[in-house]
């Protein structure tokens, strides 16, 4: 079977932290400026999955799928605001540009009526020239990502249809 999926990245941090002008003499904060930074970035990416069963009878199954999600680029806005003693300081938008990675998936499975075994390995390609707008981000080495996931299940009595419990 071939498939063709839709993913939204749907993005919002804040990140809120404050600044503190202490005097020379030791004695408490003379101001203080407060500042909030908000990164919002959505986007919507196709990806496409293929699936074949290699084996199939009455009581075994052997899958084996793979998927590829395409290099996405990415604008994402950076919002920052600076008030001292409740008075707005600077009000900033910035607009960025960030390449999200290539990702490629394989995976098999063995299922019979009372196990299953499974495997995905995930290749996230970041080694290739990804870079930003900004230049103070330009010394970021970008190194590939990989993840393998194993996973098993095991059906008690997979023919009673009484007790939940007992196929789940």
């Amino acid at each position: 079977s071939v498939g063709v999926e839709m993913i939204l990245y749907n993005c919002s941090i804040t990140n809120s932290y404050s600044v503190y002008n202490s005097s020379l003499s030791g004695g408490e904060a003379d101001n203080c400026l407060e500042v909030e930074r908000n990164y919002t970035y959505a986007k919507l990416l196709v990806g496409a999955s293929v699936q074949w069963r290699v084996f199939e009878s009455e009581s075994r199954r052997f899958v084996l799928g793979a998927k590829f999600e395409p290099e996405a680029n990415c604008r994402f806005q950076t919002q920052q605001m600076i008030v001292a003693a409740k008075d707005t300081l600077a009000n900033t938008t910035d607009n960025q540009r960030l390449k999200l990675p290539s990702r490629w998936t394989v995976g098999l499975a063995w299922r019979t009526k009372r196990w299953a075994v499974a495997a995905d390995w995930e290749l996230q390609r970041w080694s290739r020239s990804f870079t930003n707008e900004r230049a103070d981000n330009a010394e970021i080495s970008w190194a590939n990502c990989s993840t393998l996931a194993l996973g098993g299940e095991f059906t008690p009595k997979p023919n009673d249809v009484r007790n939940f419990w007992h196929r789940a």
